[in-house]
């Protein structure tokens, strides 16, 4: 195993390391708080006590913060000896007038794996071109180290956005994977490649439910941004004949148009805005559906979440609500860029035309995301990962 230089004499423990590497602009949000998850997992399963975790994955004062030592607590049980936890602030691999190739990518990353070591596993995330500057750093210093590439979004999405694409993600050993599509992206630019269509686990708490949900009630979580289409919903929302009531749990950069919305479509006594919520799935207990309408998802957490309580998920179909929801089976799918499509949708719900899909189907249609099931998968990829190349 890959040994850390400069920490082998100072500590009897082992001095091997999980290394996370991120960009400056990414905020700890629901992605990255399964990454360090599984890190963290991965790190107590190997006995590997020291945890480099680059602090650039943390922005204060940030609604999505999650704090590392609650999470440490809830992966590490009471009984176990932690030696020691270590949060390091990282080298940056970008910054606002920088061009983010692998070779500039890669010369941040090196420093820092000169100055801490080289890890068994390097995750190269939250973008393709991360895939190639890991590969770079471990070709020029002969380290055998082994890589996963791990992107949370449509990988077409970064390419547009000049952040790589598959050709950077085969720099990889390995893939980790949200969806389908992603999966049959990276086939077929290589068709044996090693592929793991992971999804994402349910992170949160889910609360009991002792009420009825009420009629025509939908909710949203999530980011108040642009791709995330709230003035479509609530344009849906206006244009149906049948009366709906929504609740916006979530906060972000259009918070203030998504009030002038409210105000213009006149639906100040059917939306409520609840902000962000630490666990969002308490505030939807008596929501009759999950609404989504984003241009696109890598892997839609909370609507995986919703149909864990029971709630079917209306949304538009992005990868990342079609790898779990089936028309009718538990939600419907209405046109992207299309609110007329929504309210239709939502009209013949409450005509009874197409009926509402049952909870426990609901239910048992994500259970394959449940955290149990999914950390003990996740974390045998990376162990047999190990076994074969270390």
């Amino acid at each position: 195993m890959a040994k850390s230089s400069n920490h082998s004499n100072n500590s009897s423990t082992s001095d091997e390391y999980i290394i996370v590497l991120k960009n400056k602009d990414k905020m700890l949000n629901d992605s990255n708080t399964i990454e360090l998850n599984v890190i963290l997992s991965l790190a107590y399963q190997k006995q590997i006590f020291k945890i480099l975790v680059p602090v650039s994955v943390i922005r204060e004062n940030s609604n999505e913060l999650f704090d590392i030592n609650e999470m440490i607590n809830n992966i590490f049980s009471k009984n176990d000896k932690i030696i020691s936890s270590e949060y390091i602030l990282s080298y940056y691999l970008n910054d606002e007038n920088a061009n983010v190739t692998p070779s500039y990518c890669a010369s941040g990353y090196n420093l820092l794996l000169e100055q801490y070591g080289a890890p068994d596993i390097c995750i190269a995330t939250n973008t393709p071109v991360m895939s190639a500057a890991c590969s770079k750093v471990r070709e020029y210093n002969k380290y055998n180290m082994i890589i996963f590439s791990w992107v949370h979004n449509e990988i077409k999405r970064y390419e547009q956005s000049g952040q790589g694409g598959v050709s950077d993600m085969l720099c990889a050993d390995y893939h980790l994977v949200l969806n389908n599509s992603m999966e049959k992206e990276i086939r077929k630019a290589k068709e044996n490649a090693v592929i793991f269509n992971i999804g994402n686990p349910i992170i949160h708490t889910l609360p009991d439910i002792k009420q009825s949900p009420a009629s025509n009630k939908l909710a949203f979580i999530g980011r108040l941004s642009e791709e995330k289409r709230i003035d479509l919903i609530l344009e849906g929302l206006c244009k149906a004949k049948s009366v709906w009531n929504l609740d916006i749990v979530g906060d972000g950069p259009l918070v203030d148009e998504v009030r002038k919305w409210i105000s213009i479509l006149k639906l100040e006594n059917r939306v409520r805005l609840l902000g962000w919520q630490a666990n969002p799935l308490e505030s939807i207990t008596d929501a009759s559906f999950l609404v989504s309408a984003s241009d696109y998802e890598g892997f839609m957490i909370t609507g995986a979440e919703a149909l864990a309580m029971g709630k079917p998920v209306l949304g538009t179909p992005t990868q990342g609500l079609t790898e779990y929801v089936t028309n009718s089976e538990n939600g419907y799918f209405f046109d992207f860029n299309d609110a007329d499509s929504l309210s239709k949708l939502l009209d013949d719900i409450s005509a009874g035309k197409v009926p509402i899909p049952d909870s426990e189907k609901c239910i048992r249609s994500v259970e394959r995301y449940k955290k149990e099931y999914y950390f003990k998968n996740i974390k045998k990829i990376f162990l047999d990962a190990c076994k074969y190349h270390l």
